[in-house]
């Protein structure tokens, strides 16, 4: 963590877990779900400035920070660039389905969870789907 990043205050991360659009947050870290990240890129592409951006969402960019504000802008931009494209987390390895046993969670971290793999099974079969495609539309069907 850099040292110019700001924590955030117990009351700081009860407010930024409120908002709808994060997935997670801790004193040092915050993050996403995949519909801010649409919502941040697409109103980035339009030319927006981040704070503007940041206040749309339900976020005060003054409990973010700058130093936080300009690096989630630069992750979000390096991820919807990337081939795999914007995902919920960072950590794909997390959303393994082959990893989780959900018999042993809490039912609603159970469920959170599931939530999350069948967004990231969904974002694995419109990858596989684009791949396919240009496959059998191009040559001949047999």
């Amino acid at each position: 963590m850099s040292a110019s990043k700001k924590l955030f205050t117990p009351a700081e991360v009860e407010i930024l877990s409120s908002n709808p659009y994060t997935l997670s947050v801790t004193s040092k870290t915050i993050r996403f779900t995949l519909a801010f990240k649409q919502a941040f890129w697409t109103k980035r592409q339009a030319g927006e400035r981040l704070q503007d951006i940041y206040r749309d969402l339900g976020y005060d960019p003054g409990i973010l920070g700058d130093v936080r504000i300009k690096t989630i802008a630069n992750s979000i931009r390096k991820e919807a660039l990337s081939k795999e494209g914007l995902h919920e987390n960072n950590s794909q390895q997390a959303y393994r389905p082959d990893q989780v046993d959900y018999s042993g969670m809490p039912q609603n971290e159970a469920m959170v969870r599931m939530q999350h793999e069948i967004l990231y099974l969904r974002q694995e079969l419109e990858f596989i789907k684009k791949i396919i495609k240009p496959e059998t539309s191009g040559g001949q069907e047999k």
